[in-house]
């Protein structure tokens, strides 16, 4: 009786070490500190279309689901881009699950500009664990230019980031 159970017991632990296996899935090292930059084009309907570079800093905390972009900013490319700057930052992270090829998501994206704004965005991160990130928005982000009645003048922001500092990381 008693090698019955130990045997039902241990029957069962590949199971329940699977169950974890998949309820890891995170962003690591956790907690940790990484930055990205990369060429990115952003656009506005009513507006310009821009080819800036993206810098960013991400802050992971502990446990890996969730962190938070503590800098942003859109540099030239064109001259123009330097005049784009975030709003209410930090921004929230979260990583995304499930998944077939590691993705995060930057919630709450706000960028203002002269005149214009971009409001309550959502940048997907695809992330290839070798230290580099397609960034795109999912859809795109209301917005207000001078032409353009909010929340009509949509944005988007599409292109490529790399690692550039803090241990590699990875997307699971």
């Amino acid at each position: 009786m008693i090698l019955q159970r130990l045997w039902g017991m241990a029957s069962s632990l590949p199971v329940l070490a699977m169950s974890f296996g998949a309820a890891s899935a995170q962003i690591t090292p956790n907690p940790g500190t990484f930055s990205v930059s990369g060429p990115v084009v952003f656009s506005q309907v009513g507006g310009a279309t821009l080819n800036c570079t993206a810098n960013m800093n991400i802050v992971v905390n502990p446990g890996g689901m969730t962190g938070f972009v503590t800098s942003f900013s859109l540099a030239p490319g064109n001259p123009l881009c330097a005049a784009l700057a975030p709003a209410g930052l930090p921004w929230a992270v979260n990583r995304i699950t499930p998944s077939t090829m590691g993705r995060f998501e930057i919630s709450n994206v706000r960028i203002v500009g002269v005149g214009s704004r971009c409001d309550n965005g959502r940048l997907i991160v695809l992330w290839d664990n070798w230290g580099t990130g397609f960034v795109s928005t999912n859809g795109t982000m209301p917005g207000f230019t001078p032409s353009t009645p909010y929340p009509n003048a949509t944005c988007t922001v599409q292109g490529t980031v790399n690692q550039t500092s803090g241990s590699p990381v990875a997307v699971s």
